[in-house]
């Protein structure tokens, strides 16, 4: 394998670790966890809620053991749109792959970078390693609610907080851009009280995550909360009342590499995605069910403005939905 020899790994944030498996990140979050299974199996009718926080996968990019060198990064497909042409991009990709070309760019901190195939090829192996090793840790948890007896009385729910560009783009990392790899995460939800052969098209985002857990544990939502239970909805056919989703990103200069603090701002409806930079001028829409590489940026195309117009429209809708309307007023109930 061509990650066997560590002097071959191009990839910036990339390096084996010494630290062994059994005491690797994943492996005591697993353990931590396994230790409160066992003690609230003990007492049967208390219940429990545990929020199992892994930190991989996560750059640096140093899976343990035998993860390091689980998939070649030959076998991995470079990303279509790493060296596509994309019309108009973001100003902020257009920096990242400057810097790159002329030797400015720092690689070794938070803040994204661009990458060449190689690199992404490696850090995307590193990265299904890291993965792998976490899948397994969760193998350890539904076996031992298994053994505890838990695993008809227990919801799992799997999930994070964003996705990664992962070499789209020519990119690595998340901060300040919101493709689709940033801003698709995943959400499974695993019930024992669930019904399969389900299928719904509802969009859904993070601020749904509270009310759902609190409706499936029978308790009403603090007052104020954003979001819906969008497993009710899903079990019940219903569609919430939202045109789209709305994505917020509030960047600090050291996390993003400029000189300046940037706000982005999107709106999904599930087709178009668009994004307002709000402190650079500039704006994207893609139509994602022609272009679902997102290359194509239609924001300054006439033949579209309609489009643009009626997603404006519905954005600025949507983010007045969600203002913040704490202390409720009284009027509202």
């Amino acid at each position: 394998n061509s990650l066997s020899n560590t002097k071959n790994i191009r990839a910036p944030q990339a390096w084996r670790t010494r630290v062994p498996e059994e005491l690797y990140p994943t492996t005591w979050v697993t353990e931590l966890t396994i230790d409160c299974l066992e003690r609230y199996a003990r007492d049967p009718d208390r219940p429990f809620f545990i929020q199992c926080g892994y930190t991989d996968p996560h750059h640096p990019f140093t899976p343990p053991g035998k993860y390091w060198d689980m998939y070649d990064p030959k076998d991995i497909p470079v990303p279509v749109s790493l060296g596509a042409q994309h019309t108009d991009p973001p100003p902020f990709i257009r920096h990242l792959k400057t810097m790159l070309e002329d030797g400015t760019a720092i690689r070794d901190y938070v803040h994204p970078y661009a990458v060449d195939e190689v690199e992404a090829q490696q850090s995307i192996a590193l990265t299904y390693g890291m993965t792998t090793m976490v899948d397994d840790g969760i193998g350890r948890l539904l076996a031992k609610l298994d053994d505890l007896g838990l695993s008809e009385n227990t919801v799992v729910i799997y999930t994070s907080d964003h996705g990664d560009v992962m070499g789209d783009h020519g990119v690595m990392l998340k901060h300040g851009l919101h493709t689709e790899g940033v801003i698709r995460m995943p959400f499974i939800w695993t019930d024992p009280q669930a019904k399969g052969g389900m299928r719904t098209d509802l969009l859904s985002s993070a601020i749904d995550f509270t009310p759902s857990i609190l409706g499936r544990a029978g308790l009403q939502p603090f007052s104020g909360v954003q979001g819906v239970d969008i497993v009710s909805a899903a079990r019940n056919s219903f569609k919430p009342d939202r045109a789209g989703i709305i994505i917020e990103a509030d960047e600090l200069p050291e996390n993003v590499n400029v000189e300046k603090f940037f706000r982005v701002r999107s709106f999904v409806d599930g087709r178009w995605r668009m994004t307002l930079w709000v402190d650079d001028d500039f704006g994207e829409m893609y139509d994602r069910k022609n272009d679902p590489h997102e290359l194509d940026n239609l924001w300054n195309n006439t033949q579209h403005k309609e489009t643009k117009s009626r997603l404006l429209e519905l954005m600025l809708k949507e983010q007045y939905r969600y203002s913040e309307l704490m202390p409720r007023p009284i009027y509202m109930g």
